[in-house]
């Protein structure tokens, strides 16, 4: 869950900063962003946690 609020802010900045976009855009982009990441960050875990089981 963190992962998802970490990259939104960070994206939403960083676009905010670099280009010239609608704000809107901007938002939808980094809520994209955020959800891509949180599902790796998700999926990783439940693969560390999968293979610590089988131990």
């Amino acid at each position: 869950m963190l992962a998802l609020f970490a990259t939104i802010l960070i994206v939403s900045i960083g676009l905010a900063l670099w280009t010239d976009m609608n704000i809107g855009l901007r938002g939808i982009i980094a809520i994209v962003a955020g959800i891509a990441v949180a599902a790796v960050t998700l999926a990783l875990v439940n693969r560390r946690v999968t293979q610590q089981r089988r131990k």
